[in-house]
């Protein structure tokens, strides 16, 4: 049987407010059966500093950790202050990631 990577992203991907100075919990809703093709293994959720106040950063690693298929909630920690990250999540399927939704949070 042939499978390809889940065909769209995560949907309602939402970053809050920060509730420290330092992190910004993020929620995704949980990923459709139709739009899978496979098996859903999980989530890949990257951040990117994309801004230090009003100035535009580039060449910022982006930074990525998987999560279960279980997880649709996580908190980015250790951030720095006064930064805008631009925030993806994308759900993985057995034959890889999909395509990612994009928010951003911060500062």
């Amino acid at each position: 049987m042939f499978f390809l990577v889940p065909s769209r992203p995560p949907s309602n991907i939402t970053a809050q407010n920060r509730t420290s100075l330092t992190s910004i919990p993020i929620f995704w809703e949980p990923f459709p059966q139709e739009y899978t093709h496979g098996r859903l293994v999980g989530y890949r959720v990257t951040h990117q500093a994309v801004s230090i106040g009003d100035l535009p950063v580039d060449f910022e690693p982006v930074l990525s950790k998987d999560v279960g298929k279980s997880v649709t909630s996580m908190t980015l920690r250790n951030l720095k202050p006064l930064v805008v990250y631009r925030i993806t999540v994308a759900a993985i399927s057995n034959k890889g990631p999909g395509p990612a939704g994009v928010t951003f949070g911060g500062q």
